[in-house]
């Protein structure tokens, strides 16, 4: 039996793609409810397509009440994407659903569960309903440590179904609202990927709020939410189904989810999807006020200068100790530290200082090494391929030299 104290309106924007809203409306219809009476807000930009108004206006929600806004202006996604999640205020709690995804039948009743577990908790800034498979900032697939937990944390905005509570929608306000101009300094602290998303990304503008609040996003293991990469949103162009997630499935109506406390934080990610929970100073030794992790080498100097040690996989001299790169997810294999040794290692990842550190960004080699590793599959990236064409090249070295 669910706490009655949330019942999260579910809110789509919508703008062009009518085959994808309908394809999302029928995922919505199948899912399992409790109770009744539910909202279901279709909210149209400005200048949607007959098409989709048309969809909208047809569809026949079987759950409770459905709402169709019509924007006389176009709102643009970031304004958007706002204007939604401000039905909080009036229903407590949202779900917000971009127009190209698909549900679990199982979405809402984790957002629920979800919401009771950390709705009033002030160190989480709002839940997601997508599991992530992908960091996009190193270009190489995403695994969470494992744990018997059904989410673990993460310093990473979500955008392909979200949930907010009023509150902590509200408190991203507050901080929106206290913003100055000049935020250089903690946008250095971002994700290059990410500083170079324009200022029409909401995500851009939410990332920089989590990492100078230090809150978290819920993340799930298992998605319940994926995106429809196929359906080519504006900025899902040539990405097929590189997004495109499994999500649960399962006919189990009264299944209940198990959440970590916010306290511990065990598995946790940071901007950069490196380990940064409790489980990392389980596994070094060190406390994370002292240690750093650029497993991916993607994290700028800037960052790394802040702790006394770094384990990275850029290039550096010096280094205190190696760990191997063959365990998934990458950070397990810092449960197995090496002094380096056995010659024939391949050593990528080292415990270094950061004034050791020689390369500002990851280094090819590296990058091919982890891509083969982890089992990417991005054939067709000229990263990729410069990378194999160095890593052959790196190997024929080896044989000549011997």
């Amino acid at each position: 039996m669910h706490n009655e104290l949330y019942k999260p309106a579910i809110v789509i924007p919508a703008y062009q793609r009518a085959v994808a809203l309908s394809e999302l409306l029928h995922s919505i219809n199948e899912a399992n409810y409790p109770g009744s009476a539910h909202t279901l807000i279709l909210s149209l930009d400005g200048g949607s397509g007959a098409d989709v108004m048309q969809t909208a206006e047809d569809f026949n929600f079987h759950h409770g009440n459905k709402i169709v806004v019509r924007h006389d202006r176009n709102l643009g996604l970031k304004d958007h994407i706002y204007e939604c999640c401000e039905y909080s205020k009036k229903y407590g709690s949202v779900i917000v659903l971009e127009d190209d995804l698909y549900v679990s039948p199982h979405y809402y009743s984790y957002s629920l569960e979800s919401l009771e577990a950390y709705g009033k908790s002030e160190r989480v800034a709002g839940i997601s309903l997508y599991a992530q498979h992908f960091n996009e900032t190193a270009q190489l697939p995403f695994e969470p440590m494992p744990s018997t937990w059904d989410a673990y944390f993460m310093r990473l905005a979500s955008s392909w179904g979200q949930v907010f509570t009023h509150r902590q929608w509200q408190l991203f306000l507050e901080w929106k609202n206290l913003l100055t101009d000049d935020r250089t300094l903690a946008l250095n602290k971002l994700p290059e990927n990410i500083r170079k998303w324009p200022s029409s990304s909401w995500k851009k503008e939410f990332n920089l709020y989590l990492n100078q609040t230090e809150r978290w996003i819920s993340y799930p293991y298992k998605s319940f939410t994926t995106n429809r990469s196929h359906h080519q949103g504006r900025h899902m162009m040539g990405l097929e189904s590189l997004f495109e997630v499994p999500v649960v499935q399962t006919s189990k109506k009264n299944h209940h989810f198990s959440f970590p406390p916010v306290k511990s934080a065990e598995i946790a990610y940071d901007t950069f999807m490196e380990a940064c929970g409790q489980v990392v100073q389980r596994m070094t030794g060190f406390e994370s006020e002292n240690l750093e992790l650029d497993l991916y080498g993607t994290k700028p100097m800037s960052v790394l200068r802040e702790k006394k040690f770094v384990i990275t996989s850029k290039k550096s001299g010096n280094p205190i100790k190696y760990y191997q790169h063959y365990r998934k997810p990458l950070e397990a294999n810092l449960n197995h530290p090496s002094d380096g040794s056995n010659k024939k290692e391949i050593r990528i990842l080292r415990l270094v200082k950061p004034k050791d550190i020689k390369s500002r960004k990851a280094v090819r080699w590296a990058y091919n090494i982890l891509s083969v590793s982890m089992g990417q599959n991005r054939l067709l990236t000229r990263r990729f391929t410069f990378s194999h064409l160095f890593y052959f090249l790196w190997k024929k070295w080896r044989v000549l030299k011997g």
